[in-house]
């Protein structure tokens, strides 16, 4: 299964990188993705803090995580 955005992986870099360089507002970065910036927006920055322009790029899979980070992952929420 396949995860295919409908919006070009550049333009979200693009985006996200002029508005954490406070160039753009985010509803003006995401006015211009066509998107709601409390949505999607706010998730492609969270993902490229945490992974960097190659999280947003487009992904022909799911990510899999081994058991023991997933029991970790609870553990640390618990």
């Amino acid at each position: 299964m396949s995860k295919k955005s409908k919006i070009d992986p550049a333009l979200k870099v693009k985006l996200v990188e002029r508005y954490l360089a406070n160039e753009i507002g985010k509803a003006e970065a995401a006015r211009q993705a066509g998107v709601a910036e409390w949505g999607p927006f706010d998730r492609w920055v969270r993902i490229y803090k945490n992974e960097g322009p190659s999280g947003l790029l487009t992904q022909k899979h799911y990510k899999h995580y081994s058991k023991e980070m997933k029991y970790a992952a609870v553990d640390d929420y618990l």
